[in-house]
């Protein structure tokens, strides 16, 4: 249901027409060669864009809701060749905050050595950040007036609303709203893992810019899911509760197999190793009967199939009780996970 609230657009045109569509000249030529058989091959030669980078950016639309640090505004930048999409939160629209955006989302790119050197924005722009662009000897280009699409920034800020829409919607529904800007660097982060990189299309478009990404060193978890933070004996008193409340808002990529939380007490971020997490929507993996059965069923077939040398005497191949057992392992293991155990 949260995936469908930020990804959910009208159906195509023409996906089950009942007209049959004429076809082109070219492509009935096309279609009519296929059935001759040729030795012809075609090169083609193609520049990459390493020694150009190029980056787009713009602003979104005011967020309904202002946040508890005083942001209104989404900055995003589309960084090309690794078809990544960068985003940071500003409170207004004037000319110092958009430049400091634009400086933060730079050296991002910059520190994974892959800085843009073309910068392409709508037909505005204030002279501090043009200044900042020459400052970091940086061009500019200005797409022509009332032709936003020219700006790629434009098709980036939709695949981003759809991506953190969905991930607000999934969320507690006691989630604090105005703490909507601590949920972006986990949504930017996994929307990059699922966007392909231009260049190459073997990796993510995080991998491609910042490196491969470690599951195991950084665990995530649902954004805005209610959390109880372990409170170390060391920081607690002897009869006290061992955690305090507070709200998963995305892993700490610095520190080793630990989250960060937003305690609303004390309004403050805390990085932690340990919580229990309670979610409302989206239920963790469990070990499921059948899940236990398929493990055992496994390992009934591997010790028929594979029986260790043992002074007492084992049961063979061709014995009528080893094939009624693996019989009966074979078919539990062959149960679809998906069903649940009838009580």
């Amino acid at each position: 249901m949260a995936t469908a609230k930020g990804h959910l657009a009208q159906e195509r045109q023409y996906l089950q027409s009942t007209t049959k569509p004429a076809k082109e000249p070219i492509q009935q030529i096309c279609e009519e060669e296929k059935l001759h058989k040729t030795n012809d091959v075609c090169y083609i030669v193609t520049e990459l864009s390493h020694c150009d980078l190029t980056a787009y950016i713009d602003l979104t639309g005011r967020f309904p809701f202002q946040s508890s640090r005083g942001n209104n505004y989404i900055r995003v930048g589309y960084h090309y060749d690794s078809n990544a999409i960068l985003t940071e939160p500003l409170k207004n629209r004037t000319a110092s905050e958009i430049t400091k955006t634009w400086k933060i989302i730079n050296n991002k790119c910059a520190q994974a050595g892959m800085q843009p050197n073309t910068y392409v924005l709508d037909n505005e722009i204030s002279n501090e950040l043009r200044q900042a662009f020459y400052k970091q000897q940086v061009t500019h280009k200005l797409v022509p007036l009332h032709i936003h699409r020219r700006n790629l920034a434009e098709r980036a800020i939709q695949t981003f609303k759809h991506h953190f829409i969905a991930g607000l919607a999934s969320a507690d529904p006691k989630f604090p709203v105005a703490e909507w800007d601590r949920l972006l660097p986990q949504a930017i982060l996994t929307l990059n893992l699922l966007q392909r990189a231009r260049i190459n299309e073997n990796l993510s478009a995080h991998a491609y810019l910042f490196g491969e990404f470690n599951f195991q060193a950084t665990p995530l978890a649902p954004p805005g899911t209610k959390v109880l933070i372990h409170t170390k004996p060391s920081n607690r008193k002897s009869w006290g509760p061992h955690g305090i409340e507070g709200w998963y808002i995305g892993p700490a990529p610095h520190h080793y197999r630990c989250v960060k939380c937003f305690i609303p007490d004390t309004r403050s971020e805390e990085i932690t190793d340990t919580v229990t997490f309670f979610p409302q929507y989206v239920p963790f993996p469990t070990v499921s009967m059948t899940d236990f059965l398929q493990q055992t069923a496994s390992d009934i077939i591997h010790l028929l199939k594979n029986p260790t040398p043992s002074p007492v005497p084992t049961l063979r191949a061709g014995d009528a009780t080893h094939n009624v057992l693996l019989e009966i392992a074979t078919a539990i293991q062959s149960i679809n996970v998906d069903v649940m155990p009838v009580a």
